[in-house]
């Protein structure tokens, strides 16, 4: 996957006058030119850590669709795990609210998948996120 990764990040880069071998000192003067690929590397790094949590969800025996963070969450919610609130608490100080983000976002995600399919909504969750809107 590296090499793959380094091959597609210079494999298409170009000096303005079409020279393949001269784009290093393009990049340095024009640096705007180069940007475009890194956006790329970026989602395809993210692309590969989702699939990566999905993998590691369905290796513990877990629901493959969910990331684990959005299975701590269920558990937090159902009270079923003590272990899943502490781990997710640690995970807070970095990005407040992981836990319950990740399992809104899922939520959120096959919503719109059912809406597409079925033509309706998880009424459940939709009623307790009204709840929560009427609470604040």
């Amino acid at each position: 996957n590296i090499i793959g990764l380094i091959v597609f990040l210079f494999s298409g880069l170009k000096a303005r006058n079409g020279d393949r071998y001269n784009w290093v000192y393009d990049a340095l003067t024009e640096p705007r030119w180069y940007v475009r690929p890194f956006k790329y590397v970026i989602a395809y790094a993210m692309n590969n850590l989702f699939a990566a949590d999905q993998v590691m969800s369905a290796r513990l025996g877990l629901d493959p669709r969910k990331t684990v963070s959005a299975e701590m969450g269920d558990f937090i919610e159902d009270g079923r795990c003590k272990l899943c609130n502490i781990i997710c608490r640690l995970l807070g100080k970095i990005d407040p609210k992981h836990c319950r983000n990740a399992i809104d976002a899922w939520r959120a995600y096959y919503n719109k998948i059912d809406w597409a399919l079925w033509g309706r909504e998880d009424e459940e969750w939709l009623n307790e996120v009204r709840q929560k809107r009427a609470k604040r």
